[in-house]
């Protein structure tokens, strides 16, 4: 069953009735990137023309927008908007540590898409200590006490929760490094004890052929064993 919304005069018939909801899927092209996005349109039950939504003329362009940021590897508006939420800072504030308009923060916040510069821009500032460093430390003078005192305050909750992340993540990297160094040095050791025997062996036999036959094979499958160790 087609969803509907309430009742509204069609421009073409000039029938008031309720709308269908319907969905459908179009080719969109943004920037020179080719996609396929599901738009929404309100479709008159009587002579079905279809209208961008009454209620969010703009939903079709963000929807598009958003799967083009999949798709280039932008932040979503969302992102954005979590990062400066994360530094409990308006977005005036945010835009003018920046020297960004407020206007283009509030925009690209709402869905509007961001410029390559502007993501870079927004990517070195979700780093909570490159924001300290570079941007916090230098432009400061552009705020008001209040706003220091409470960046600066979630900046350093940030940077510590950040260093005891990654702290715990090389804790981890290393113990995972140690237990493949352990186990490729019990490899080592335990095909340098397969090679002695096979030489062993090879000045026992009676066939000086035979024995050079059998290191070929051997060291080839101890060779693929090792490398297949190192590839681990």
């Amino acid at each position: 069953m087609l969803k509907t919304k309430e009742k509204f005069t069609c421009d073409i018939c000039g029938q008031q009735d309720n709308f269908e909801v319907i969905n459908v899927e179009e080719q969109v092209d943004i920037k020179g990137i080719s996609f396929e996005s599901e738009h929404i349109y309100y479709r008159c039950v009587h002579c079905k023309e279809e209208y961008e939504p009454f209620d969010n003329f703009d939903i079709n362009y963000y929807t598009d927008y958003k799967k083009y940021r999949e798709l280039t590897g932008l932040l979503q508006s969302d992102e954005i908007k979590k990062i400066r939420e994360s530094y409990g800072i308006s977005q005036r504030t945010f835009a003018k540590l920046l020297s960004i308009s407020h206007a283009t923060l509030s925009n690209i916040e709402n869905g509007s898409l961001q410029s390559p510069q502007h993501d870079i821009l927004l990517r070195l500032a979700s780093d909570p200590y490159s924001f300290y460093k570079n941007v916090f430390c230098t432009r400061k003078g552009l705020l008001s006490e209040g706003d220091i005192e409470t960046l600066g305050t979630n900046l350093k909750r940030l940077i510590a929760t950040s260093y005891g992340g990654h702290k715990k993540e090389m804790k981890e990297f290393k113990e995972i490094m140690s237990d493949r160094t352990n186990n490729l040095i019990r490899r080592v050791n335990h095909m340098e004890y397969e090679m002695k025997t096979i030489i062993n062996i090879d000045s026992i036999s009676n066939s000086r052929e035979s024995g050079e036959s059998r290191w070929k094979k051997e060291g080839s499958n101890i060779l693929t064993r090792v490398y297949q160790s190192l590839t681990l």
